[in-house]
């Protein structure tokens, strides 16, 4: 009987001891996968500082491109190429990081940036993440057709914005000879667009044959009315597309000065035809004609400044703010020729009015620039108006105007695009915006159109002496 109970106990035992080291597998199971999930965890964490370490670095390039400076020593130049290391970088448990910068023909229209993030943790290997942007161009500053710091709004039941494209057909092609607007060539590729978060796009009655965007997060800053529409043709009344409203729209506006010429011919004020340049007049070291320019007043029947063909003629006004600088009314007209080009700087007001018209062909919506130089940027500091059956068609920046057209004719309109502190359009106005503007390069503002991640090693093998890595 002793016997039978010993054994029993020690079949106990050995049970025991069985399931307490089958419990302390799985514990011990369990501890190491909880150990290894922290490693992947803590090293995913690592990746990704690594990946931020590479924005740093390319953010110190395109800053260096749009300033146009490579200090040294931060940067390094070896021929037409460029380097730098940016280090010190906590990143919290021991653990540090840096960046090293490579920028393949810094100063062409046309560089390459690489940067090689990288974390160095307490223990075991380094991570490394590569990065390569390029097809850096400078952005337009006309991407849209109507944009206003605080918004963009229209009234009555006739305004309407659409676009056509002067320069390239439909397939991409470029056109033989630029075509002016017509219904022929009108596309629904019409675009308004309102700066800060709390801006609006005010869309009332109007047909918006295109996109409407806005600075906020919410659709609802873009209203339309029962008789107003934002979308591509065919769009019924009182609906905007989901598709063609965007938020969160962003844009630096730079601001603009006067240029500073070699040479710069003087007028007082021009109130009757003229053909500039004048006789005797004299051209910077650039080839264009610089004017400093009191005012502009045409209203008469024949009352024309004309820009010659092939030259370029650059007004700057002196009209301080609050004051009018140019007025065109009446029969006044600025006729631009074939070839020719007129770029406008006033920090004044402009007002097209009556019959007035400023370049009457809208093949050539560029020929005329308007640069608005007024700095008052918490509230407009001025104008820029067409009414009646004024006729703009150009290309205007002034990011500090309010620019409004108050169409009561039938045959008034704006062509081009149009930047301004405040866009309003009333009435019998048309906008119609020239998509090829958005292809010029004139923001001043450089931006990569590609991103991509070095991950095999022949990708990375193309930049690796340059890193040492």
């Amino acid at each position: 009987m002793n016997f039978t109970t010993r054994r029993q106990r020690g079949s106990l035992i050995l049970v025991t001891m069985l399931i307490s080291a089958i419990i302390a597998l799985c514990l011990t199971s369990y501890i190491q996968m909880a150990i290894t999930a922290v490693k992947l965890s803590t090293r995913a964490s690592w990746e990704n500082q690594a990946l931020n370490m590479t924005e740093i670095g390319l953010e110190q390039a395109m800053a260096a491109i749009n300033a146009n400076s490579w200090p040294s020593p931060t940067w390094t130049a070896s021929g037409s190429d460029t380097s730098a290391t940016f280090s010190g970088f906590d990143v919290g448990q021991g653990t540090t990081g840096s960046v090293k910068v490579y920028v393949k023909d810094y100063a062409s229209s046309n560089p390459v940036v690489v940067a090689a993030g990288i974390i160095t943790p307490p223990a075991g290997g380094t991570i490394v993440k590569e990065v390569e942007i390029s097809g850096i161009i400078q952005r337009s500053l006309f991407s849209k057709g109507l944009v206003g710091r605080n918004g963009v709004s229209f009234s009555g039941n006739n305004a309407s914005v659409d676009s056509w494209n002067s320069r390239y057909d439909d397939t991409g092609a470029a056109r033989t000879s630029p075509v002016a607007y017509s219904s022929t060539y009108k596309h629904d590729k019409g675009s308004i667009a309102a700066v800060n978060i709390s801006a609006t796009d005010t869309v009332q009655n109007a047909d918006i044959w295109g996109t409407a965007s806005v600075g906020g997060n919410s659709t609802s800053l873009v209203s339309v009315g029962s008789q107003g529409l934002v979308g591509p043709f065919g769009t019924p009344s009182g609906t905007k597309v989901a598709a063609n409203i965007s938020t969160n729209f962003t844009s630096n506006l730079p601001s603009i000065t006067m240029p500073s010429p070699s040479a710069t011919n003087m007028i007082s004020s021009i109130g009757a035809a003229v053909t500039l340049p004048r006789t005797g007049d004299v051209a910077a070291s650039d080839g264009k004609y610089y004017y400093s320019v009191g005012s502009i007043s045409l209203s008469g029947n024949g009352d024309t400044m004309a820009i010659s063909s092939g030259k370029t003629v650059v007004l700057m006004m002196t009209t301080g703010q609050g004051a009018t600088a140019i007025g065109i009314s009446g029969q006044g007209e600025v006729d631009v020729a074939s070839g020719a080009h007129l770029d406008i700087y006033t920090a004044a007001n402009i007002s097209v009015a009556g019959g007035g018209i400023v370049n009457a062909n809208s093949t050539s919506c560029d020929a005329v620039q308007i640069w608005g130089t007024n700095t008052s940027s918490t509230s407009p500091g001025q104008t820029i108006s067409v009414g009646g059956n004024g006729s703009l068609a150009c290309t205007c920046y002034a990011p500090n105007a309010a620019i409004s057209a108050k169409g009561g004719g039938n045959s008034g309109a704006l062509y081009g695009a149009f930047v301004g502190y405040s866009v309003t359009l009333t009435g019998n106005d048309a906008f119609h915006y020239d998509e090829n503007l958005g292809n010029a390069n004139n923001s001043g503002t450089f931006s990569p159109s590609k991103w991509r991640e070095l991950v095999t090693a022949a990708d990375r093998a193309t930049y690796s002496g340059h890193f040492g890595i």
